[in-house]
């Protein structure tokens, strides 16, 4: 082989046996044609990986084979004395029908592919399952074993061990269906031992998707300030025509900043996706992420404690308070920023459950404000209000959509993910009487955060807040908060990044 060479792999199987899924977990391409009917594949498909514009490596889709027991005794007769029996049974059979699927698997393998034979340890061995090992062995090509249970049961796993470990150099378990971002490297590591010969080259592609992988968080990160910011510069208004307009008005706007923060995180979900290249947005998700980011159920697990929002929310006092003395030309004496902190700061809790704020015509300062009589053809105005506790709650749900995006599997097309823990704070005795529904504990990702990460993230609050907004210092606190989120996004994938019982490793054996 050509160290060289782009490392090329066919993989190989019966029909049905799952080949397409686990090439659309390797390639992260969820578009590749998965069906549960047998023989949809007619024809070997390359699929490129790519990092940017470079193709790293390739995988090669094929179908099942056809005609084992002819092409088998074929192998036995020529095989030995060919360098490359793959290549002459091509120009052999290449126009009879009865061996077009054979021709097509060996194909790939005819121009240095190495094997990936996937088996589902649910089916009993058959006399072609052996029929077919044994002609990817005559073939010469390095190949390794990927086993899985379509069913979940191993029932067949001694017999298949016996049979894959004479005959190939490496069995690897992996579930294409449950794999994590962390199974996938450690599986390509693994197939990296398998040719020597491309150990460069594939340690130069594995770092070149891990480095990529960073690149996809990163902008993922992005996406989620972003929105933030586009719910912080929201404004919505209605014309008033008289005082006893503004409760109707009232509901009116919160609906309708309400509709809008909902269509900001939609968006923020589809840019995610794309970035981890994810064309469906038809998942099962945890109840936390497809619920309403409004319902009561979100805000029980989510966001921030009552103490932290007072504290989040007096860094935003602060920084709208200075805002007011920069407006006045300094004549406040500073009292702006420290008005602002303490009122603000002091009624946290009274704006965490409010979506809105909602301005009416008149004059005011802080919470107080002079009532108007009866005006007409004059605007209410509506904001996300800055204190809400909405947007702990958005960075809890952010990340936890990110965590999602990055480890689901793309060959999965019935999502059975495991639902995101919710920790019981009920006692013993609670937990035991079914008619005392469980008290669940909050635990969004944003509460574990110091002080100092607070203080970040109200400080990009208050300053993205403002209607006018210096672009150096919202950089600085965007920047800043970035920092804090991926650092939160690291620790979170980390809890999911240990081995699964998707890959477990196998001794090598050497033939």
């Amino acid at each position: 082989m050509n160290p060289s060479h782009i490392p090329s792999f066919c993989v190989v199987g019966q029909s049905n046996q799952g080949k397409t899924t686990l090439l659309a977990t390797l390639t992260e391409d969820d578009r590749l044609g998965i069906s549960n009917m047998p023989g949809t594949t007619t024809a070997a498909t390359d699929y490129p990986v790519k990092v940017g514009d470079e193709i790293i490596m390739v995988f090669w889709d094929t179908p099942g084979f056809e005609n084992s027991a002819d092409a088998h005794q074929w192998f036995q007769e020529h095989a030995d004395r060919s360098q490359n029996p793959s290549a002459e049974f091509i120009g052999a059979f290449r126009d009879q029908h009865e061996f077009r699927k054979e021709c097509e698997i060996f194909k790939p393998i005819s121009e240095g592919a190495a094997v990936i034979f996937v088996v589902d340890l649910s089916q009993r061995v058959r006399e072609t399952d052996r029929q077919q090992i044994a002609i990817l062995r005559q073939c010469g090509s390095p190949r390794l074993a990927v086993t899985f249970s379509k069913d979940g049961k191993d029932r067949n796993l001694e017999k298949w061990t016996r049979l894959l470990t004479r005959d190939f150099n490496i069995r690897i378990p992996f579930n294409a269906h449950t794999a994590t971002i962390s199974d996938r490297f450690r599986l390509l590591e693994r197939i990296q031992t398998l040719i020597p010969e491309w150990e460069g080259t594939m340690d130069k592609a594995i770092r070149a998707l891990k480095k990529d992988q960073e690149r996809k968080r990163s902008e993922a990160v992005s996406h989620l300030l972003s929105m933030l910011q586009r719910i912080l510069k929201l404004r919505k208004s209605k014309t008033l025509n008289a005082d006893h307009d503004r409760k109707e008005i009232h509901v009116k706007l919160e609906q309708e900043i309400r509709n809008a923060v909902l269509d900001e995180e939609v968006r923020f979900r589809k840019k995610t996706r794309e970035t981890f290249g994810h064309s469906d947005e038809h998942w099962t998700m945890p109840k936390i992420l497809s619920n309403d980011v409004f319902s009561k159920e979100v805000r029980k697990v989510l966001g921030l404690t009552k103490t932290q929002l007072t504290m989040v929310g007096a860094t935003i006092g602060g920084i709208i308070g200075g805002f007011f003395d920069a407006h006045v030309g300094g004549a406040s004496w500073g009292l702006g920023a420290a008005i602002g902190a303490a009122v603000v700061g002091a009624t946290a809790n009274l704006g965490a459950d409010r979506v809105a704020l909602i301005t009416f015509p008149g004059f005011g300062l802080g919470p107080f404000k002079l009532s108007s009589k009866r005006l007409g053809g004059v605007n209410a105005t509506a904001q996300v209000h800055p204190k809400s506790a909405l947007f702990g709650v958005l960075i809890d749900r952010g990340l936890l959509y990110i965590e999602q995006a990055i480890n689901r599997p793309h060959g999965l097309t019935d999502d059975t993910r495991v639902e995101i823990p919710v920790e019981n704070t009920g006692t013993a005795e609670q937990e035991n009487e079914p008619d005392t529904p469980p008290a669940p504990q909050r635990n969004g990702l944003s509460r574990t955060w110091s002080i100092g990460e607070h203080k970040i993230m109200g400080k990009f609050i208050g300053i993205a807040a403002k209607n006018v907004s210096d672009p150096i210092k919202l950089d600085d606190a965007r920047a800043k908060l970035k920092r804090v989120v991926m650092k939160q996004l690291e620790i979170l994938t980390l809890s999911v990044d240990e081995p699964t019982e998707s890959l477990v490793t196998v001794p090598v054996i050497e033939h």
